[in-house]
């Protein structure tokens, strides 16, 4: 990744004790931890090899001084990331400082104030050297997209929704995802021209929380995201049946069960419920009660219910459960069994 551009790089101290460093960023994007200031800009591997790479240039604007609250707005690996940052004092959720870095370089091609408002991310400039001026007016999108909620939520799909902020011929809603309970990056996984405003997503694992967001796109010029930090949460719900129950074997100190399922592993628990059956089994059954549960269960669990009498009829079923989701339903499997016989 990052470390075969060693060369093109040279150390540089970002101390925020010292004034004229001016210190504004320190943020978490894409496996890097990113740092800002009037003298550069560094970032720390996360993934593999820790390493910090500092650029040559100098944010030489006087200012600089008086932004903060500075984050990653994006960052297209091995070509250039794009810092936002706040004026102190200004209201509202749109930054109103671009600084845009080609990381093949390391050199800040875009510095471009805002106005409050919506905003556009110019591309980078043809000679790649610092600019700074108006936005390059009507080449990219006025305003972002709206992001709704998501709707037809089923265990594996869901159609996302938004509201158009720009409806310019040749403007893209690009919809990104990421599976919060894998700790993944945004991706992009679905993109739609104006004045399309909805898009489906498939293909997911049901039981799992996502987050969505969306921006709009023109000649390579971007739009802030939607929601402006993080993503919208979209559960897929309801989470499915278990697939299989199977008695093992039983023995005198209990019966050995086997259950698998397809939600999403590690995160939901199994419960099994038991109930005395007669023989042959299952006749004249009683009522069934919960006998264990198996905590953030993967896909495929093995355990043991104990305290069992031998020569005694048993009957078994299970379902996933988690919190915040509809349990799902039993799985068609019920087994019964007398022990030690």
């Amino acid at each position: 990744m990052a470390g075969s551009h060693a060369a093109n790089w040279s150390f540089v101290a970002i101390d925020p004790d010292r004034g004229a460093v001016n210190h504004r960023c320190a943020t978490y994007y894409d496996d890097w931890v990113w740092f800002l200031s009037s003298e550069g800009f560094a970032r720390i591997g996360i993934s593999g090899p820790s390493e910090l790479f500092v650029d040559k240039a100098k944010l030489s604007f006087a200012a600089f001084d008086n932004f903060q609250n500075c984050w990653v707005e994006a960052n297209v690996p091995e070509r250039m990331v794009v810092f936002a940052c706040h004026e102190a004092g200004a209201a509202g959720t749109f930054p109103t400082l671009l600084v845009q870095v080609d990381t093949r370089t390391g050199r800040f091609v875009t510095r471009e104030y805002l106005a409050a408002g919506p905003i556009t991310l110019i591309s980078m400039h043809a000679a790649r050297v610092p600019q700074v001026g108006a936005v390059a007016a009507g080449l990219g999108p006025s305003g972002p997209p709206t992001i709704a909620a998501a709707t037809n939520i089923t265990g594996n799909s869901w159609d996302a929704n938004w509201a158009n902020g720009d409806v310019t011929a040749g403007t893209t809603t690009r919809h990104e995802m990421r599976d919060v309970d894998e700790a993944e990056a945004f991706v992009q996984d679905a993109s739609e021209d104006v004045p399309i405003v909805t898009t489906p997503i498939t293909g997911k694992i049901p039981g799992t929380i996502y987050e969505e967001r969306v921006r709009h796109e023109r000649n390579s010029i971007f739009s802030i995201y939607s929601p402006a930090s993080g993503g919208q949460e979209v559960k897929t719900d309801p989470p499915v049946a278990p697939s299989a129950l199977v008695i093992m074997g039983s023995s005198p100190s209990g019966v050995t069960l086997r259950v698998e399922h397809s939600n999403h592993s590690g995160v939901g628990d199994i419960q099994i419920w038991e109930r005395t059956a007669g023989e042959p089994c299952p006749v004249s059954a009683g009522s069934w009660f919960l006998v264990k549960t198996i905590v953030n269960a993967v896909s495929v669990e093995q355990t043991v219910i104990s305290g069992i009498l031998c020569g005694k009829a048993y009957q078994f079923k299970a379902r996933w459960v988690r919190t915040g989701f509809t349990d799902s339903a039993y799985g068609v499997d019920e087994p019964c069994v007398v022990p030690c016989l």
